[in-house]
């Protein structure tokens, strides 16, 4: 009796240390990270990625459980299966064009992931001094994005984690470039992106990512700016048998006079091939906030996901937008997974029964059955 209320105890210390141990890295990167930020560069990515999260109110931190992940939440790719690809393009404004592209694979070692944003548009013509724009030279501005994902389940690295239930990973490291054409002005820079995601329970996860830490954009010209950090945090639930899932993230923003800002959304599936979205996506106006409405619909077939979404834009009518993405996610059959894993077993109970081949390994002969 006493060795078991001591296994009780030992199990609840490593729970209260998990615990506090996260709640000291929140509370320090929250609180300091974020304050960093003395003047903003911009960041493409808050135009959003994917049109999955965008038709859901830009919600999904606690999700990300597609190829999109690579730029929601780096967390999300440790809980993939599979390799996965995505791309998505719109206009803004019908001048300014906006595409990505990304995708994961997975390792033994964890899941890589890769992105790639790019964002171009005119901007005017170079200022002379005469009152005609004949002979004018035009200029454009261009803004890219290159980001490299890791993502990985804490359970398999660290030990007691799992009493927490299913507790991922991420990190992004962000490549950044802005030009512009007609003109003698670029810029480099780099961030960086943690994040987690928590699952207590099957339909509940919760998630939190610190997006652009440590960010900075260094002009040609020798001036820089810094990139504005964030801390997103997000939960989830699934309801009636996974067919209804709802989301809400909220943007925390301190070192400035910012509203707290709410994404949220939801994404039902009243048949296997079609999926349902809308949701609500705030934007920062002066110290206060607007709220935008948004809408998707999304048909999976084969592996193939196409999701369309609408973004209202309250401040500006005519800057309402319509996204297009495509996703790829190869199918697992999983029945002839299992067929396989028995034939593994059986093949190789009857080799460990057999006293004249013992010089055999079982492994080398599992790997053949594998095969067959």
């Amino acid at each position: 009796m006493e060795i078991r209320r001591l296994k009780i105890s030992n199990s609840n210390f490593k729970r209260l240390y998990i615990i506090i141990g996260l709640t000291l890295f929140l509370l320090v990167t929250v609180f300091n990270f974020p304050a960093l930020a003395a003047k903003s560069a911009l960041d493409i990515g808050v135009v959003g990625v994917g049109a999955r999260n965008l038709g859901m109110g830009k919600s999904g931190v606690a999700i990300a459980d597609d190829a999109n992940a690579v730029f929601v939440n780096p967390a999300g790719l440790a809980a993939q299966k599979n390799w996965t690809a995505t791309c998505m393009s719109t206009k803004l404004m019908d001048r300014v064009d906006y595409k990505l592209v990304g995708g994961s694979y997975r390792t033994q070692y964890g899941t890589l992931g890769i992105g790639y944003i790019t964002l171009s548009t005119p901007a005017g013509y170079l200022t002379t001094n005469k009152a005609s724009l004949t002979g004018a030279a035009p200029i454009s501005y261009g803004s890219q994005q290159l980001v490299l994902s890791y993502g990985r389940s804490l359970n398999e690295i660290i030990s007691g984690t799992s009493i927490l239930g299913g507790l991922d990973f991420g990190i992004n490291f962000k490549l950044l470039a802005n030009n512009f054409g007609g003109y003698d002005g670029s810029a480099s820079g780099t961030s960086v992106d943690i994040g987690f995601i928590a699952k207590p329970r099957d339909n509940l996860s919760l998630g939190v990512a610190f997006q652009n830490m440590f960010g900075s954009v260094n002009w040609n010209n020798g001036s820089s700016e810094d990139l504005e950090s964030k801390t997103k945090l997000g939960v989830a639930g699934k309801f009636w048998d996974n067919k209804l899932t709802v989301s809400l993230d909220t943007d925390i923003v301190i070192g400035r006079s910012s509203p707290m800002l709410i994404h949220t959304g939801a994404e039902w599936t009243p048949l296997s091939v079609i999926v349902l979205r809308a949701g609500l996506d705030q934007d920062p106006l002066a110290s206060s906030a607007i709220t935008n409405l948004t809408a998707g619909l999304g048909i999976k077939l084969a592996g193939f996901s196409f999701d369309y979404a609408y973004h209202q834009d309250s401040k500006l009518s005519g800057n309402s937008s319509h996204y297009i993405s495509i996703s790829f996610v190869p199918t697992i059959n999983q029945d002839v997974f299992a067929n396989k894993q028995s034939d593994n077993i059986s093949v190789t109970q009857t080799i460990t029964t057999e006293p004249l081949r013992t010089n055999v390994k079982d492994q080398d002969f599992g790997i053949l059955s594998y095969y067959k």
